[in-house]
């Protein structure tokens, strides 16, 4: 209901969609998603490995690592996903800071009518929420969210299979593009 809402509003923001569709079917973080180039996406894949964030100054500025050593990954997007995101030749993919993706997202949030008040990394708990629904063991989810976890789920997740995962994948993106209606 309110996500399909939210995601039909947020095509007239393209940066905002942008954004949005990595944190909801990409499970991103915003720092991650303001720090990516074109240079880390290759068809559907988009490899996450650096984060913008604030220097001891208060600049925003990239940092050359993920927040975790788990947040580094390779993101699989589903085909509706790529469609609606513009690649640059150069410079950053989305042109803002985290602050404004939040400030923008608020907005939009609000203009658009859904009666649910989301705050953006709420993007990343409905990718958590749906992949539970569907049955996606959870070290899938932690593997392709990025999410650090304690000893025994580490050692679980260290364990996935690539086949596996790519199964679980498929099932995500097949329910992802019903909602966007793809």
């Amino acid at each position: 209901g309110d996500i399909k809402i939210l995601l039909e509003y947020l095509r007239t923001c393209p940066e905002i969609l942008t954004c949005a569709l990595l944190a909801a079917f990409g499970s991103m973080r915003r720092g991650e998603i303001c720090a990516l180039l074109p240079s880390d996406v290759s068809g559907n894949r988009v490899r996450v490995s650096k984060s913008m964030v604030r220097d001891k100054d208060g600049f925003w500025v990239i940092k050359p690592m993920a927040k975790t050593d788990e947040s580094n990954r390779t993101v699989v997007l589903p085909d509706f996903v790529m469609d609606n995101i513009t690649i640059p030749d150069h410079g950053r993919i989305v042109p803002l800071h985290p602050e404004q993706v939040t400030n923008r997202f608020r907005r939009a949030v609000l203009s658009s009518g859904v009666e649910t008040r989301f705050r953006f990394h709420d993007l990343r708990h409905y990718y958590v929420s749906i992949a539970h629904a569907l049955g996606v063991p959870d070290a899938y989810i932690m593997q392709m969210g990025g999410w650090k976890t304690d000893n025994v789920m580490h050692r679980v997740y260290r364990d996935t299979l690539p086949d596996v995962m790519a199964a679980e994948q498929d099932k995500m993106t097949e329910h992802f593009r019903d909602v966007f209606g793809a």
